[in-house]
């Protein structure tokens, strides 16, 4: 066998190969009717508010543990003189999670975070 024809095999091979996954797929779509199901949220906002600086479009993230204390850091960052200057809304999530916790502050999401509660 020389070359030519290892060439025409091999491609004819593949043809097929990518023939087959066509039609797989394309019947796989037509007997699967179904829509995929949403995933749900994994961080659930609690709390938005806008600074003094309105024109400045920079979000400064509170993550926290709790619904109450993220609630709260809200309030104090909203009114904090110097976050006033640097950003113009404040948001704020909560998740009891301990692995979306390490997500959130692993990939810098959060500019503040409250991961312990204090006794």
């Amino acid at each position: 066998m020389n070359k030519s024809q290892h060439r025409a095999q091999t491609s004819w091979y593949v043809t097929v190969l990518c023939l087959f996954s066509m039609f797989t797929w394309w019947i796989s779509g037509k007997t699967n009717g179904n829509l995929p199901t949403s995933i749900p949220n994994l961080i659930v906002e609690t709390k938005k508010c806008l600074t003094s600086s309105t024109h400045n479009k920079e979000q400064f993230f509170i993550f926290s543990g709790g619904k109450e204390a993220a609630s709260m850091l809200n309030d104090v960052a909203c009114n904090n003189k110097v976050i006033n200057k640097q950003f113009g809304s404040v948001k704020s999530f909560w998740h009891i999670n301990d692995s979306h916790t390490l997500q959130i502050i692993g990939k810098g999401i959060a500019d503040l975070a409250l991961v312990k509660k204090t006794s």
